[in-house]
């Protein structure tokens, strides 16, 4: 739950909350494709996209940072 405090940030958290979850399964959908290109059925190509979302999801509540999770299973550059 997000609270909404000032009046002003009514549009920002209305646009976020609006368009987020169109954002959402457009990125799930082009993980899925992108497991097609690579020899996944749709069906199995789908599940593994949408599990990778799931799962960093949860990731993301204990860690609380996107930052945090980026670096905890980012390779890194040399």
């Amino acid at each position: 739950m997000v609270d909404c405090k000032k009046e002003s940030d009514l549009d920002a958290i209305t646009i976020i909350a609006g368009s987020g979850p169109a954002l959402v399964a457009y990125f799930v959908s082009l993980l899925s494709k992108s497991g097609q290109v690579f020899g996944l059925e749709k069906e199995r190509g789908e599940k593994v996209a949408l599990q990778i979302f799931i799962g960093t999801l949860t990731y993301y509540k204990q860690q609380n940072s996107p930052t945090a999770v980026t670096e905890a299973v980012a390779t890194k550059g040399e």
